[in-house]
């Protein structure tokens, strides 16, 4: 699976939460897609048949979905029930928004931490002098090693 057809969602979640007078529409837009992310998680989690796609378009995903739950909630007032229902099921469903994300790219996370690990993984505790030795060896040590 793709992240583009999710992405649908939160865009069509800040045209509802500017555009209509009632968030009725965008209350069950969000409980709907929450209850196919959940289908979604149990898969890639569990079942794991389906071919799953990680890369940038997942994160776009997060970043709309903050947006529009920060877009349907900017009017909430408390006081009356639609506006606590809508963020009853905005929060949930970003949160479940968020795990799918973090599911799909795992890999791709594990693949940056190491790459980050492996480049900042030395450390050493000692003075100046044998700091600017250990540097000094550890830089020859790549430019031998060479591609």
């Amino acid at each position: 699976f793709d992240g583009v057809a999710h992405l649908c969602v939160p865009v069509t979640a800040i045209i509802f939460s500017w555009a209509l007078a009632s968030n009725i529409a965008l209350v069950i837009l969000l409980s709907n897609h929450s209850a196919i992310i959940v289908v979604c998680i149990m898969e890639r989690a569990v079942w794991k048949r389906a071919k799953w796609k990680d890369g940038p378009i997942w994160w776009f995903l997060l970043q709309l979905a903050v947006l529009s739950v920060y877009s349907a909630t900017l009017s909430f007032s408390g006081l009356d029930q639609i506006s606590f229902l809508v963020l009853f099921v905005s929060i949930p469903w970003l949160i479940l928004c968020c795990t799918l994300v973090l599911i799909v790219n795992w890999s791709l996370c594990v693949r940056t931490y190491r790459s980050w690990q492996h480049s900042n993984g030395q450390f050493v505790m000692s003075s100046s002098q044998s700091l600017a030795a250990a540097t000094s060896m550890r830089a020859s040590s790549i430019e031998t090693a060479g591609p």
